[in-house]
């Protein structure tokens, strides 16, 4: 999406968190100097992660998941991630 950006086959490109900006940057071999972060943000995405709780792999992956969240939370890391602008 990065490249449509920067070759005006888009308007704007949504990309959520932003941290993740210069990474896509990097990996497609666009120089920041090309893109730009506004501030506020034009729009809030939520993330979703969905499994099903019949397939034991799944269910791991979601119990170890549910288990960072608590960590996370618990350090108040998880609150800093969703206030950062």
């Amino acid at each position: 999406m990065l490249k449509k950006r920067v070759a005006g086959r888009t308007d704007a490109v949504i990309i959520r968190p932003r941290e993740a900006v210069p990474i896509g940057a990097r990996a497609t071999g666009l120089p920041m100097s090309l893109l730009r972060i506004v501030d506020p943000p034009l729009a809030m995405v939520q993330n979703h992660i969905a499994g099903c709780s019949t397939d034991a792999r799944a269910l791991a992956l979601l119990r170890k998941i549910d288990q960072s969240i608590v960590k996370l939370r618990a350090d108040g890391t998880l609150n800093r991630l969703m206030t950062a602008r």
